[in-house]
């Protein structure tokens, strides 16, 4: 059982590492985003398993020292959901994962980015432009939830958000002139979307879906955007294309792979003189006079 549960972890370290080469080849992406929960029950973890942890990170990970990177940090990393956020685990979280971008060398000096942290509201800015038009990173969705739209709609009037948390794919829109709350599509249903942004338009969400299928979920993505300078309007607005790069589903082979696991030690148990008075006990309890009726 041992060897079975380290050859599934290889394999899932596999697959995400995997996973994420062939996203970050066909993306060509400038910068990385990691939107949270960086670490499984990272709050728990003491100093050594942390370490370890990071190890791992940075192996599945690997990027060119010129890939820009942002971090968010999630409830598993930090807390948040079930608990306070923890300032120890924030400051380990920003001595480990630093932050390193440069709006203005990919033409989006105009924008403002921000990191906020909606289980308590605090605010890290990661760009600051003289703008008013801003991008939010938030592990947490935003806008379907009215009172936390509501209270960062107040600090910061984002045209943009990017979230994860729920571990799927969804796109979410909000008319912040009118009160008929928001539109959600299952980027499942869809493929990529395109939308302008800028004041005076809907307020645009892209939740990102987990690419790990320990999280229980079917479907894996990254999620890949391209900003475009915009001329449809007068004032100042870009178009945001997303994409879900979807991931090749795991549980059936994992099914594959335990049925493999199961015929293989039946196998073996059989061929084995222990083996075999094991898998027929029935018939030695019976006829072995030690053990009578």
């Amino acid at each position: 059982l041992s060897k079975c549960h380290t050859l599934l972890i290889l394999l899932y370290l596999r697959y995400l590492k995997i996973g994420f080469e062939r996203a970050l080849r066909a993306s060509k992406a400038d910068v990385v985003v990691f939107l949270g929960d960086l670490m499984n029950e990272g709050i728990q973890m003491s100093k050594a398993e942390f370490n370890l942890s990071l190890t791992r990170f940075e192996s599945i990970f690997h990027m060119p020292t010129s890939t820009q990177k942002i971090y968010v940090s999630g409830d598993n990393d930090v807390g948040g959901e079930h608990e306070r956020v923890i300032p120890y685990l924030v400051g380990r979280f920003s001595r480990h994962f630093i932050t390193t971008f440069d709006a203005a060398t990919l033409g989006l000096q105009a924008l403002n980015f921000v990191h906020v942290n909606a289980f308590n509201g605090a605010t890290e800015v990661l760009w600051n432009s003289s703008s008013s038009l801003t991008v939010v990173f938030s592990h947490l969705p935003i806008v379907k939830f009215r009172s936390l739209l509501q209270q960062v709609r107040q600090m910061l009037n984002p045209i943009l958000i990017f979230s994860a948390h729920e571990h799927v794919a969804n796109f979410y829109e909000e008319d912040r002139y009118k009160s008929e709350g928001y539109k959600s599509i299952s980027l499942l249903e869809s493929g990529s979307i395109v939308k302008t942004v800028s004041d005076g338009f809907k307020l645009i969400e892209f939740q990102t879906a987990t690419c790990s299928y320990r999280m229980g979920v079917p479907d894996m993505a990254y999620g890949m955007v391209s900003f475009f300078n915009s001329s449809s309007t007068i004032q100042r607005s870009f178009e945001v294309r997303y994409t879900a790069l979807w991931l090749p589903r795991r549980f059936p082979q994992l099914k594959a792979y335990v049925v493999i696991v199961v015929v293989s030690l039946f196998v073996l148990l059989k061929v084995s003189p222990l083996g075999h008075r094991l898998l027929c006990c029935k018939s030695f309890f019976k006829h072995d006079s030690a053990f009578p009726s």
